[in-house]
């Protein structure tokens, strides 16, 4: 984080559907605001809070979706290590992937605690957006979660790398689907078993023929962030 970044925003996405977004001109309160970036936490609050000069804005946690840092330069945020850094892909990219065999054989043949595991999901949050996304976690791990919680993520946030640049963290409190491949290495006892049928899609996402992929399941380690005292913005009207 030794390079400046003239231009900062956040947009603060929420379940009606509407945007807030806030901007930071000032390089020092940017560098700041980077530099503890912890996605892990910052939906484990009642209210994220932005403030400026004249103002500060209190936003319910439960009605937030998503918050994206989207800045002029893409901002270097390295991820502490053994914490995922997931990655957006697009709808294609998605369809190509899980479907490859190369790929499948490699779930099947991992059996070392300590190896690593790629691992894909299609994300659906309650404001009705729709993301793929693709992350390496450690086989070890996404065994234990699964076991402890029968759902793939810990935490309250996912953080991943947006293909535009800049970074978003989802509310995972707000997710109403997720379908995750490859499938836990356990059976699932509670799980009914059928194959999911997409009668239709956004057409942003390429969503022209899933039918014959093969169904989810699976977990991930993820990397987040929080914030404990108020971040000082500049609204942004648009």
């Amino acid at each position: 984080m030794n390079h400046k970044i003239s231009n900062l925003q956040i947009h603060i996405y929420k379940v009606d559907g509407t945007t807030t977004i806030f901007v930071q001109n000032d390089a020092a309160e940017i560098k700041k605001m980077l530099d503890e970036f912890r996605p892990a936490q910052i939906f484990n609050q009642d209210r994220f809070v932005v403030a400026d000069g004249n103002s500060i804005t209190s936003l319910p946690v439960c009605k937030i979706t998503r918050i994206d840092l989207v800045s002029e330069q893409s901002p270097h945020l390295f991820f502490p290590v053994g914490i995922v850094d997931a990655v957006e892909l697009t709808g294609t990219e998605f369809q190509a992937l899980v479907r490859n065999q190369v790929m499948r054989e490699q779930w099947k043949q991992i059996s070392a605690p300590d190896a690593s595991l790629v691992a894909f999901m299609d994300v659906e949050m309650a404001d009705g957006q729709c993301l793929f996304l693709t992350t390496e976690i450690q086989a070890e791990m996404q065994s234990e979660v699964w076991k402890r919680r029968g759902f793939p993520l810990d935490g309250s946030g996912l953080c991943f790398r947006m293909r535009t640049g800049g970074v978003a963290v989802l509310n995972l409190a707000s997710l109403t689907r997720l379908t995750f491949f490859p499938m836990p290495p356990h059976a699932l006892a509670e799980a009914w078993h059928a194959r999911q049928f997409y009668s239709q899609h956004p057409a942003d996402y390429g969503h022209d023929d899933l039918a014959g992929m093969p169904d989810a399941g699976c977990p991930a380690p993820i990397s987040y962030l929080p914030h404990n005292e108020p971040v000082r913005f500049q609204r942004k009207i648009i």
